[in-house]
């Protein structure tokens, strides 16, 4: 090295040290080895620091794009098993409906061989004998006529559904085929409700009759004629609840899915299920008068029953005992309560529906009547457990109970539901079933009739169609149907 040379290190390399040489004409060459040599050996520390933390660094970040890989495959396993759940679920769906609708078809099918077919020879050996026989003839005949087109477009249906499952697949479409179904059966439909009202009033006519009574009083599998007549009505809600399950399982990417929006849609069309449940009402006013003896709701064009249920009648003198349950049965002019009667021994097994026969309590005409929630003190009284009144029932409770061997502790509603009913006292047919007076001086004196309901649902149900019926019939000028 020269005479006025110096030399230093300068890092351009983390691990390769430059010598640097510079001349100073001032001084002596001068070695700086010792003092870069320990320079250096710290750099060196300290970059081998940095260098062990970005392993350290690299080593989490690859741990970390491991487990997000184990996760995005995870995720896709997972979603492969739920594609294959709706998948099955899918399938399911199809099959239950296949199955209900071969149950149908069979239901149909009885209705034609059995009743239809008896119903006819019984006219062909009648019709002569009076004119209106032949008109009723002519009214049941037409809507037969209708039931063997159902049974047709139905069957075709059935046979459309088992071809398609044989070559079901994930991507497989079952829309187009309940599309199909809505337009071929629609217009069947339609002209059944068109015709099942007269049909209605005339077997109920001919139920007078003995011998007619007497072909067709049977029942099939423990159902009765009025049964199988009920299945059509109801049919529209078996494929509304199928397609609702069919588009659950459905992605929406799927093919399907569109068509099944566009099939729910169709089947659900408020109108056409308004006049489905209005024939329902129409079927159970018949079935009502099959089922009661001496009923004073007859069978007519335009009566229809609004409500049937269990309620409990109110003793006011004991008004938190709750054994006195009847049925009421409320048509869209008139309130009928009964009790269900037991079947005579000779009647068990010969008798149709022996069973389910009704026995007439009494009626409420609802012409100037008034509809009421419970009275605030009343359903306290109900509740208050401290009243010498509820104490009553607990005592009489203890004794039954004590009785049957089978004491159970009493409990207690924790809230009360119910209406209150107020009929003109001239409307009442069986006054002994009203209790106190209610209203003030005057000419207008009501009777009251308590009950209680199990639900607010059933509450407000019944205080609804109560206030509709109530307005039905103090409108002269108005239909009386719903």
């Amino acid at each position: 090295m020269q005479q006025g040379e110096q030399q230093y290190f300068r890092q351009s390399d983390p691990f390769t040290p430059t010598i640097i040489t510079t001349t100073s004409p001032a001084s002596p060459t001068t070695t700086m080895t010792t003092t870069s040599s320990s320079n250096t050996s710290s750099r060196f520390s300290f970059l081998n620091g940095q260098y062990n933390q970005l392993i350290d660094d690299l080593s989490i970040i690859d741990d970390m794009m491991v487990y997000q890989e184990d996760e995005e495959e995870g995720i896709y396993d997972n979603t492969i098993a739920d594609a294959s759940r709706v998948v099955a679920k899918k399938q399911q769906s199809l099959e239950d409906l296949q199955q209900s609708e071969i149950d149908y078809v069979h239901s149909l099918t009885t209705f034609e061989d059995f009743f239809a077919s008896r119903i006819q020879v019984w006219f062909d050996q009648n019709q002569r004998s009076s004119k209106s026989i032949g008109n009723k003839l002519q009214d049941i005949q037409e809507l037969f006529r209708v039931w063997g087109h159902l049974l047709k477009t139905h069957r075709s249906f059935c046979q459309s559904l088992k071809e398609r499952k044989q070559m079901w697949g994930p991507t497989q479409l079952i829309s187009d085929v309940l599309l199909d179904l809505h337009t071929n059966m629609i217009p069947l439909y339609e002209q059944f409700m068109k015709r099942i009202g007269k049909t209605i009033v005339a077997l109920d006519q001919l139920y007078r009759a003995s011998s007619f009574t007497k072909i067709v009083n049977v029942t099939i599998a423990d159902h009765d004629m009025i049964y199988f007549l009920r299945l059509p009505l109801q049919r529209i809600n078996v494929y509304i609840f199928t397609i609702e399950r069919l588009i659950e399982s459905t992605l929406p990417g799927h093919p399907d899915y569109r068509g099944l929006k566009q099939a729910a849609q169709l089947f659900r069309f408020e109108q056409f299920q308004g006049r489905l449940s209005d024939c329902r009402k129409h079927l159970a006013v018949m079935e009502i008068q099959r089922t009661m003896p001496n009923c004073p709701a007859t069978v007519t064009l335009t009566r229809r029953v609004l409500l049937q249920a269990p309620l409990v009648k109110v003793n006011l003198e004991d008004p938190s005992n709750t054994s006195d349950i009847r049925t009421y049965i409320l048509y869209n002019d008139m309130l009928l309560f009964c009790k269900q009667s037991l079947p005579s021994t000779s009647n068990i097994n010969n008798n149709i529906n022996s069973n389910k026969k009704l026995q007439l309590k009494g009626k409420l005409e609802l012409r100037g009547a008034l509809v009421r929630p419970f009275l605030p003190q009343l359903a306290e009284e109900i509740l208050d457990s401290k009243t010498g009144r509820n104490k009553m029932n607990i005592l009489n409770t203890f004794r039954n109970n004590k009785k049957t061997g089978a004491m159970t502790q009493q409990k207690l509603p924790t809230a009360i539901y119910g209406f209150e009913v107020l009929v003109m006292e001239g409307n009442a047919d069986y006054m002994a079933a009203f209790h106190q007076n209610y209203g003030s001086s005057g000419p207008a004196v009501r009777r009251r009739h308590v009950l209680r309901a199990y639900s607010a649902e059933q509450q407000d149900a019944w205080l609804k169609n109560l206030d509709h019926a109530i307005q039905l019939v103090n409108t002269p000028t108005r239909v009386i149907v719903q």
